[in-house]
């Protein structure tokens, strides 16, 4: 999962709103602190969600085959 969350990681917006924050625009450094908080919101929330749905499927799905395997 690390290596697909670092493209991902929002540090564009992070620069600019530190750039707007260093030439005294609030409004703009809000704006973009925003943003970029909820877009990285979005980020963990999907990669939680897709991590609770996999544990989900492994525990009901395949987990189960591996105890009968390991039985034989």
């Amino acid at each position: 999962m690390i290596a697909s969350i670092i493209p991902l990681v929002p540090g564009g917006g992070m620069y600019f709103t530190m750039l707007a924050s260093f030439e005294g625009d609030p409004m703009k450094m809000t704006e973009l602190g925003m943003s970029t908080i909820m877009t990285a919101a979005a980020i963990a929330a999907g990669l939680a969600i897709a991590n609770a749905f996999g544990r989900i499927i492994f525990a009901a799905l395949i987990h189960p085959l591996l105890q009968r395997k390991r039985k034989l």
